[in-house]
């Protein structure tokens, strides 16, 4: 921490690949071979504390003393998971001509937490600290399960799905905004 700031910043690249649990072809499992249903491509993530006391020095000081105030940002692209042909279980493994094992990208996810705390020294042992937290303070709403049927088997014919990767009911993977006060003894 310098002058009462400290940022952090932390980016990640990956890229995971198996063969899958089941395999169409058991003796070339070079066929299945695709990115995980897990693999996240990226991810990064922004953090910063800020205590004004190094900042003021006016009749203010004693209002903004001992506050700290924190935010985290994190920011990653969308898990992987494949499409599926509705009405078609049996054919390819439920999956579209042409398309592999998890080659699709779900949606990714925003969140942005808020923290401000304040302690209060009670003796050189025992404090209290007072906090009120924001979680997904922007409302930004994140799914980790949308509808992956790209098109419907009718008749022998292929009908897109106009709701593929629209999310599914009650699915948000963090919650709406979120706020809560606590005060928290210490000793």
């Amino acid at each position: 921490m310098s002058r009462g700031v400290a940022a952090f910043v932390s980016y990640t690249w990956s890229h995971a690949i198996d063969v899958g649990l089941t395999s169409y072809n058991p003796w070339d499992f070079r066929i299945d071979r695709a990115s995980t249903a897990n693999d996240q491509r990226q991810r990064l993530v922004l953090s910063g504390v800020f205590e004004p006391d190094a900042w003021t020095r006016s009749r203010a000081h004693w209002l903004l003393a001992r506050w700290r105030f924190s935010t985290i940002t994190t920011v990653a692209s969308g898990q992987h998971g494949s499409a599926f042909l509705g009405g078609a279980s049996g054919v390819n493994g439920g999956r579209p001509p042409g398309l592999g094992r998890n080659t699709v990208e779900l949606p990714g996810t925003v969140s942005n937490d808020l923290r401000a705390s304040r302690r209060f020294r009670l003796s050189e042992d025992h404090s209290l600290e007072l906090l009120a937290e924001g979680f997904n303070v922007f409302n930004r709403a994140n799914y980790f399960d949308v509808n992956r049927t790209l098109y419907d088997l009718r008749g022998g014919n292929l009908v897109p799905n106009p709701t593929f990767l629209g999310p599914r009911t009650s699915s948000q993977l963090y919650p709406a905004r979120q706020f809560q006060i606590a005060l928290r003894y210490r000793y």
